[in-house]
């Protein structure tokens, strides 16, 4: 477990920094992931690598943990991206961020994470976030389209 945890510490890091700006947050979200994996670890599919299982684990419990956060800890709201219904940024979000990476839906942030900071193939990143590689390509389109406006 400890070489694990040497192993993935940097990569969850960048990855949670990726879904919230909150480094309290970030550490918390490290540390009970990591627990998770202690946990799980006996019942992780077998059928995928160690990192993609770890990054699913890191991805549905890192969402989880980063929307309870902004409902329990109301300082903590911008630390994740709104969106309205129809997928478009929040205008009091918007106006609150100056990068543009941070202007982007976390899904989208998480899925330009995988593919270009960590290289995941689509059908990795599908099982990270528990989508088909075709909606891979759409929330890949989309953060594209965003970028580029």
């Amino acid at each position: 477990m400890e070489e694990l945890y040497v192993l993935y510490f940097a990569r969850l890091v960048e990855f949670f920094l990726h879904l919230t700006t909150q480094r309290d947050l970030v550490d918390e979200l490290i540390d009970d992931t990591m627990v998770e994996v202690w946990q799980r670890g006996a019942s992780l599919d077998a059928s995928t690598s160690v990192s993609v299982a770890i990054m699913r684990l890191a991805y549905s419990f890192g969402r989880k943990r980063v929307i309870e956060a902004s409902e329990t800890r109301p300082h903590l709201r911008h630390a994740i991206q709104n969106t309205d219904h129809d997928g478009s940024l929040s205008l009091d979000t918007a106006s609150n961020k100056q990068d543009w990476f941070l202007n982007l839906p976390s899904e989208e942030r998480a899925l330009l994470h995988l593919v270009y900071a960590r290289g995941h193939s689509r059908r990795e990143i599908g099982e990270i976030m528990n989508i088909s590689c075709e909606c891979v390509d759409v929330l890949l389109g989309d953060a594209r389209r965003r970028v580029l406006q």
